[in-house]
């Protein structure tokens, strides 16, 4: 699978796991930082988000959705749940509610994302 389609597999994880995980908001620090202009297959992620129930959801509104779940989080618990697998203690300090919204917001400014 290409980068486009492994992002949106994580998107559709982050906006549908009935569980928190803190290893996917690291993912997405890092596909929202990795590349820039990265965009995500939206089309796989509205097949995925149909697929599990979650159909009424539009793939394009993703921004949204994960802006939505940051504002849910116990990010003690995500971060404590992600810090055993990272190797430089450095990177739990990225991982922060207002650091992902304003990486979100960037992708936001591009109209195709």
């Amino acid at each position: 699978m290409d980068r486009v389609s492994l992002f949106a597999g994580k998107l559709h994880a982050l906006l549908t796991r009935i569980w928190d995980k803190g290893r996917d908001w690291f993912d997405l620090v890092w596909y929202l930082t990795e590349k820039q202009g990265l965009r995500p297959n939206l089309a796989l992620l509205q097949n995925a988000l149909n697929q599990t129930g979650y159909s009424t959801f539009p793939a394009e509104r993703w921004k949204d959705g994960v802006l939505e779940r940051l504002g849910r989080l116990d990010w003690n618990y995500i971060q404590s749940d992600v810090a055993p697998f990272l190797e430089r203690e450095n990177d739990l300090g990225q991982i922060r509610p207002d650091l992902i919204a304003k990486l979100v917001d960037l992708k936001g400014s591009d109209p195709d994302t």
